[in-house]
Parts: structure tokens; sequence; C-alpha cells
């Protein structure tokens, strides 16, 4: 996993979280393009240790989530 930036950091863990708030499995996160969207999906994912499948229209960002 790759180092988070401390923006990157914040929002991942505010998503973790509401994901562990009794009743919520799901979370929308909004940020600017070139934020790191998809390397922050990656770590929300892998702090909760759940498998996961990701569809993408781009050979970049499936790259960035291995």
């Amino acid at each position: 996993m790759t180092t988070l930036r401390p923006y990157q950091a914040r929002a991942v863990a505010d998503a973790a979280l509401r994901l562990d708030t009794p009743g919520m499995d799901r979370v929308c996160l909004v940020a600017p393009t070139g934020s790191g969207k998809t390397v922050m999906a990656r770590a929300i994912v892998e702090r909760r240790g759940r498998t996961w499948l990701a569809v993408a229209h781009r050979d970049e960002l499936v790259t960035q989530l291995r």
C-alpha cells in the first residue's frame, strides 16, 4: 500500500468511522480531480479487510488498484 497524503488519510479515517456505524455499509467519497480517489478507495477497502471488485474504463485506474 502506498503512503497516503494527510488529506487522504483523513478522508479514509472518516469513511472508516462512518462504516463502523451500525447499519452503514456504503460510503460516497467526493474529491477533486487528481486528489487520489482511487488510492483512497483502495485504502478504505484494505482497512475493512473486505473482498471487492472494481471495474474501470481506464488501465491507469486498474493499475492504481493493485
